[in-house]
């Protein structure tokens, strides 16, 4: 997410973000013209801690000119990020993944899905050996240091299981501003107590997907998704841009965490569920829209999906906008 700063810390915050202090050392931040946001702390001088609550496809990164050498671990709680490499290549963060890295993003992030929730924690490399009380409790420069030269420059990996309640824990209170600034202190110690000391497994294998393939796979899933109600063959895709099967489905996979299959089942029944709350239009016709001739097959995939029937669902939902009307 954007390093926003104020200016008392020597930063140069960009027009397009709003900083609005809420409680407990907490900002709240906004982008002009997105309907994200960031939850801010600052638990020392030089350290930054975000909780990024977006609801946006793209968000710019600004032309923010901070100096120094930062460090960014990116944890991600739900949603799909993607990753920026030097190189050109692409790298995508799903959930219960961390990333490490030290890179700026030329122009801004993309998150896949319009929807995701993580933690942030940005150190400026400069300033952290001068903080005691992390070197005191955990050699966290050391580590990072370690990380990024034994990685390429970025680390992706796996957190255990304590590290990973206290990444949720850290995001719901700066969602919710409701400690105090020690508690933030305290708990982020924690955190990276348990980083440093083998709380993260390293993902050796990761699949860099070129500019090329991005193109691909998202042309791909904008064809799939135009109209759910048609139905295309992989060999018809892979043929249409020159792949293999095979290399598309790998560059899909890449991009969007799932195979081309489930994503498309998971999207069919995201607008079953919509058109059966928000419509009157018969079961046949919903399942006819979102791709399935056979009625029964459809409520057979929904009541997976979902614990219900199609029309169980519809009542559910009829009740549920009844009682908020009262």
């Amino acid at each position: 997410m954007p390093k926003a700063c104020s200016d008392s810390e020597g930063f140069s915050v960009p027009e397009m973000f709003s900083l609005t202090p809420i409680s407990g050392g907490i900002s709240k931040v906004t982008i002009k013209g997105a309907a994200s946001q960031m939850f801010l702390c600052r638990p020392w001088d030089g350290v930054l801690l975000w909780a990024n609550r977006v609801s946006d496809r793209y968000l710019p990164y600004g032309d923010m000119d901070c100096g120094g050498r930062f460090v960014s671990l990116n944890y991600c709680l739900r949603g799909r990020c993607e990753v920026r490499l030097p190189s050109g290549s692409y790298v995508y963060m799903g959930p219960d993944i961390l990333c490490v890295d030290d890179h700026r993003p030329t122009d801004g992030y993309w998150y896949l899905g319009q929807s995701y929730t993580g933690l942030e924690v940005v150190f400026d490399m400069g300033k952290l050996p001068g903080r005691t009380e992390l070197t005191a409790y955990c050699d966290c420069g050391g580590w990072i240091k370690e990380m990024l030269e034994g990685h390429d420059g970025t680390y992706l990996a796996t957190v255990n299981s304590d590290c990973r309640r206290l990444m949720e824990l850290l995001y719901t209170r700066l969602c919710a501003a409701d400690w105090q600034p020690r508690d933030y202190r305290m708990h982020l110690l924690l955190l990276l107590y348990g980083l440093v000391n083998g709380g993260t497994i390293p993902i050796r294998e990761r699949f860099y997907v070129t500019k090329g393939q991005k193109r691909i796979a998202s042309d791909v899933e904008k064809r799939l998704t135009g109209n759910l109600s048609r139905h295309y063959t992989i060999a018809e895709m892979a043929a249409k841009y020159g792949v293999s099967p095979s290399a598309l489905k790998k560059y899909f996979q890449a991009v969007y965490g799932q195979h081309i299959s489930g994503y498309l089942r998971q999207k069919r029944m995201e607008l079953a569920k919509r058109l059966l709350a928000e419509g009157t239009e018969s079961v046949a016709g919903i399942a006819a829209a979102c791709g399935y001739v056979n009625q029964g097959k459809f409520g057979a995939v929904f009541r997976e999906c979902t614990g219900m029937s199609p029309l169980e669902y519809r009542r559910l939902n009829y009740h549920e906008r009844e009682e908020g009307c009262k």
